[in-house]
């Protein structure tokens, strides 16, 4: 459909280059305007657009920044937040301490760090003063810290008296 709707009948040959070194602004345009030589119609004033690529050699540290038309873009859609219940108990225990329970909405794909991140908004609790553990069937199954990296696995370490 878009190439019934070009502008122009013929199509010249545009070199696409790298920015070499010029302001983002000024290459941009420059890419933007070479690509609508080839591909001017409604559909690309409606629905193109330019993204920014930069790629650095691995072996001589050259940089080549290009700006890349799209017509399209895959974006991540986020999962279902699932509610996550916890207790918190300090490690200083005082005479006037009452159990804490609660609870947070967390993505499966979220680290510890956005747990915790979530428990300080949420409930002022500061992120460095507590251990995190998985707690199933009344034992402590892992430890976790800040990313999600098991420290310890304690299979069948029961918490009951």
């Amino acid at each position: 459909m878009s190439e019934d709707l070009f502008r122009k009948a013929k199509k010249p040959y545009v070199e696409m280059t790298d920015s070499e070194g010029k302001p983002d602004e000024i290459a941009s345009h420059e890419a933007w305007t070479k690509h609508l030589i080839r591909n001017e119609s409604v559909i690309v004033d409606l629905f193109h657009g330019q993204y920014k690529s930069t790629l650095v050699c691995s072996k001589c540290s050259k940089i080549s920044i290009t700006f890349d038309p799209f017509m399209t873009l895959s974006l991540p859609i986020p999962g279902k937040k699932e509610k996550y219940g916890l207790y918190y108990v300090p490690y200083k225990l005082s005479p006037d301490y009452s159990n804490f329970k609660g609870e947070v909405f967390l993505r499966e794909t979220e680290s510890i760090l956005e747990f915790r991140n979530t428990l300080e908004r949420k409930y002022g609790v500061s992120k460095s003063k507590y251990l995190v553990s998985f707690v199933s069937d009344n034992c402590v199954k892992k430890l976790l810290d800040q990313n999600s990296f098991y420290i310890l696995d304690l299979k069948g370490v029961s918490i009951e008296n």
